[in-house]
């Protein structure tokens, strides 16, 4: 069985989404994501991340994330916005 954390309901409860198009990922969601990529490099610390209208990053939190494997940031990033669009819907965009 494929690690999916968009369907772990510990990534999920984790994950805020704001009316702003940002998303916070809190610590346990983090740890949830390392399970499926052991070697991210993530630190356990939450992440911030801000996107435009159509979707594209804006702003990311930086400090402990700086050395983190940038692929896997983004497709938990990206996770997480699935997280939201199931919630809000379309509108969450």
């Amino acid at each position: 069985m494929a690690c999916e954390p968009k369907t772990d309901p510990v990534f999920t409860r984790n994950v805020r989404c704001r009316s702003n198009r940002s998303i916070s990922i809190g610590e346990n969601a983090v740890r949830a994501f390392r399970r499926c990529w052991p070697a991210s490099g993530f630190p356990a610390k939450p992440l911030w991340a801000a996107f435009g209208r159509n979707g594209d990053l804006e702003d990311i939190s930086n400090g402990a994330w700086e050395h983190a494997d940038g692929h896997a940031v983004s497709a938990m990033l990206d996770d997480a916005k699935e997280v939201c669009l199931q919630r809000a819907g379309k509108g969450w965009r």
